[in-house]
């Protein structure tokens, strides 16, 4: 099968002859620049944001004509983070077998120093990331515990050997409020640092929590490690409606502190949290389908204050429940 092969990001006159010209966008030290692909190529775009100083991120959505490979080179001063959006993401060191592969949900870390990789186009295939750099300035204490834990890859570890990590439904929710951001100039930039400095907290507690899951899980006895699984269901099931902590306690054998505390052990989050999350997300598919108002989704998922709905939604997703509708409609 034929491959095209080009460089990426660092011979911006490759760009030129590869790209339709790139837009771009400055206030002050916000950097905003967007790089889409020629017709001839495909469709879609790289974009790399800057909302201040030592916050980067990069997010691309390209589909490719043929198969093709871009080739990068970069000698990193800070970690970076790449999230899966896409039902995969492929790359690999030049001259060497095998290949890191990561699949829609999945994110890894890398460590600073020098890299050369391949990444990996299939024609026709629509491929979305989003990538973060933490620059050891701004986000010391975050890569001194991702080092700390080792969940980083460092430049020397095969390609094959990437350890990769689940995103949980708080980071896939902050990803896809960043992805849907539609404000403008200044108030983007400002949004968006918000949003990466809050999704980089997220991530970073919650690989620390994966790393010592095995140590929490010691703490626990296998019966209460069922009983948790049992009263998530319970929650999954009846979150429009939700038991009170006493009427779980009792169904788990626990005592209140104890649920409290054994739950938010094992999923990162409070009941309460969790509730919401269960609520948000169901809202989020209903409005999507766009088969109900408004004001029957709030009910559906447990709200009889179509306000209070309101104010949830837009605070977990960025837009109002009816602006998230319209945007399905076309």
């Amino acid at each position: 099968m034929p491959t095209t092969q080009y460089k990426l990001f660092q011979d911006r006159s490759i760009y030129r002859d590869i790209c339709a010209p790139m837009t771009q966008q400055f206030c002050g030290g916000m950097k905003d620049q967007i790089i889409s692909l020629s017709p001839d190529m495909g469709a879609g775009y790289f974009r790399y944001i800057s909302p201040c100083k030592n916050v980067e991120m990069y997010v691309s959505d390209v589909t490719f004509r043929k198969r093709t490979v871009l080739k990068e080179q970069t000698n990193r001063e800070s970690f970076s983070i790449s999230f899966c959006i896409s039902d995969i993401l492929e790359w690999g060191k030049p001259g060497t077998q095998g290949s890191a592969l990561l699949e829609r949900g999945d994110c890894c870390v890398y460590e600073n120093g020098r890299y050369e990789v391949e990444n990996y186009y299939e024609a026709g295939l629509r491929y979305i990331g989003i990538g973060l750099n933490l620059h050891p300035d701004r986000f010391g204490v975050v890569t001194d515990h991702l080092l700390e834990k080792k969940a980083a890859v460092s430049p020397e570890m095969p390609a094959h050997k990437l350890p990769k990590y689940k995103m949980t439904k708080t980071v896939e929710a902050l990803l896809h409020q960043i992805l849907c951001c539609n404000y403008i100039d200044r108030l983007r930039f400002l949004y968006l640092e918000g949003k990466i400095l809050e999704l980089v907290a997220a991530f970073a507690n919650e690989v620390i929590l994966e790393q010592d899951l095995l140590t929490v899980q010691k703490q626990m006895s296998i019966s209460d490690l069922a009983a948790l699984a049992r009263i998530r269901k319970i929650i999954d099931e009846t979150y429009a409606e939700p038991m009170t902590i006493a009427e779980l306690a009792k169904m788990s054998f626990m005592s209140e502190s104890k649920l409290r505390k054994c739950f938010q052990q094992q999923y990162g989050m409070t009941i309460y949290q969790y509730v919401l999350e269960c609520r948000m997300e169901k809202a989020r598919e209903l409005l999507a389908d766009g088969n109900d108002q408004v004001k029957e989704v709030a009910s559906l998922v447990g709200y009889s204050n179509i306000s209070h709905f309101s104010e949830a939604f837009q605070k977990k997703f960025g837009r109002t429940p009816s602006m998230y509708m319209k945007s399905f409609k076309h």
